[in-house]
């Protein structure tokens, strides 16, 4: 059965799984442009949608997130606790799943399993018997300039045990961060050569588009299908 994905911004996805919705981190209102707002609203429309949101940082968080219900037949919140400590509102919202890093958690028939980030709030596997989601949220190999020897250990170290752990399932789509502002791309040529998801969907791009044609040619060929998106609404199928 078809799963559709389509890019908004950023880290911000929709996918459609029959009559499931999810969308991912739709960020706070200063990223979004008309377009984007109408793919989102199009998408969600009349939809039973679970909407997860990784970590409170404003390019991966919406305060004004409960107004998409108003859009959809059905919703469901997926929150990170650090969502709810910032914004404890959120956590009177009915039918609104708050998430802990190591955590699991039962949604229908879907299991959600929390990765802590090694930045901050968590990352999310997403199971069924028919499909099996990696939603990475801020979870990368981040290798900044003025990280200590000890802080980019900590990082490399999180990151890798995460990716270890990825390995050893069948991993059909990830969502991971491939940022462009780092020579390593936070880690996602690793990822992929580790986890091999049958789909790969880049992401943490801050709209920089053109630099996914980079990122592929400097990746070279690869077991894994990419999604290489060229503007909001660009859509694949898996």
């Amino acid at each position: 059965m078809k799963t559709a994905i389509t890019y908004i911004h950023h880290n911000c996805f929709v996918l459609k799984k029959l009559s499931r919705t999810f969308l991912f981190d739709y960020p706070d209102d200063r990223f979004l442009t008309s377009k984007m707002r109408e793919v989102v609203t199009n998408e969600l429309r009349g939809s039973k949608a679970f909407i997860f949101a990784s970590h409170s940082h404003q390019d991966h968080f919406n305060p004004k997130l409960m107004e998409l219900a108003n859009i959809t037949s059905e919703t469901t919140f997926i929150l990170s606790e650090d969502i709810i400590k910032k914004h404890p509102r959120f956590g009177k919202v009915e039918n609104c799943i708050i998430v802990k890093p190591s955590e699991t958690h039962e949604l229908e028939n879907w299991k959600i399993k929390s990765f802590p980030s090694n930045d901050l709030g968590v990352a999310y596997l997403i199971q069924s018997e028919a499909l099996t989601i990696y939603y990475g949220g801020d979870l990368a190999k981040w290798s900044w300039d003025d990280f200590s020897p000890q802080e980019r250990r900590w990082m490399e170290e999180r990151f890798q045990n995460t990716v270890e752990t990825l390995a050893e399932h069948r991993i059909d789509i990830a969502f991971e961060n491939t940022d462009p502002r780092l020579p390593n791309w936070a880690g996602a040529a690793e990822f992929i050569r580790t986890v091999k998801p049958n789909l790969f969907i880049p992401m943490h791009t801050f709209g920089e588009l053109e630099s996914l044609d980079r990122f592929i040619k400097e990746l070279g060929p690869t077991e894994s299908k990419i999604f290489q998106y060229r503007e909001t609404g660009a859509q694949i199928d898996f």
